[in-house]
């Protein structure tokens, strides 16, 4: 098995919504290739998030994987075209209960 290190430079380190980004992208690397082993840290005067994959073949595999993750989730996904701001709180709810 290969070790691979990349450093999610795109993903600002104070900003909530890169901390989401990088839960979602290491849920869908999970979902798709749940035989790898998956760590993300902070490191540096810069910290950017870091992600250590055990069993990926580089970066290609892993873009494939992370593409591969996210399409299993896509009807999860499917808003009907709205986007999920336009929901009001009743219509949230319904959707959340169903």
């Amino acid at each position: 098995m290969t070790l691979l290190q990349l450093r999610c430079n795109g993903l600002e380190p104070t900003k909530l919504v890169a901390f989401l980004a990088l839960l979602g992208a290491m849920r869908a690397l999970r979902v798709a290739r749940p035989e790898w082993r998956i760590r993300a840290w902070w490191s540096g005067d810069d910290p950017r998030p870091e992600l250590e994959i055990d069993g990926a073949d580089g970066d290609d595999a892993v873009a494939s994987a992370l593409l591969d993750g996210v399409s299993a989730h896509r009807t999860a996904l499917d808003f009907g075209g709205r986007k999920l701001a336009d929901y009001t709180p009743l219509e949230m709810r319904a959707l959340l209960l169903d």
